[in-house]
C-alpha cells in the first residue's frame, strides 16, 4: 500500500513558485525559468516526457501560468524536448 501511495505521489511533481527567488524577478522571466526547469526535469527523467502534462495555479498564477504554457508551446514548435501539455479550462 505504501509503495502504491509513493508511486502515485511521485507521478505528480509540484513546483511552488516564489517570484522573488527567480533569477529574472518578472513574469516573463519566471515563465522562462520554469520552462528551463521543466526541460531539465524531462532531460533527467525522460520516462515522464510522453505523459500528459497539466499546469495549475491559483491567484497570481493567472499571470504566469499562461506565459509558461505559451513558452511550452513555442518550445514544442522549435523542436525542443516535447512537453505533452494539455489545456483544460475550468468554469
Amino acid at each position: 500500500m505504501l509503495d502504491r501511495l509513493l508511486r502515485s505521489c511521485l507521478n505528480r511533481p509540484y513546483l511552488d513558485i516564489k517570484t522573488a527567488t527567480t533569477a529574472s524577478n518578472n513574469d516573463t522571466g519566471t515563465a522562462l525559468d520554469n520552462y528551463r526547469m521543466l526541460q531539465d526535469f524531462f532531460t533527467l527523467f525522460p520516462e515522464y516526457q510522453g505523459r500528459t502534462f497539466y499546469i495549475a495555479g491559483e491567484s497570481y498564477a493567472g499571470m504566469y501560468v499562461p506565459m509558461l504554457a505559451d513558452e511550452i508551446r513555442r518550445g514544442n514548435d522549435r523542436g525542443e524536448p516535447f512537453i505533452n501539455l494539455q489545456v483544460q479550462q475550468q468554469a
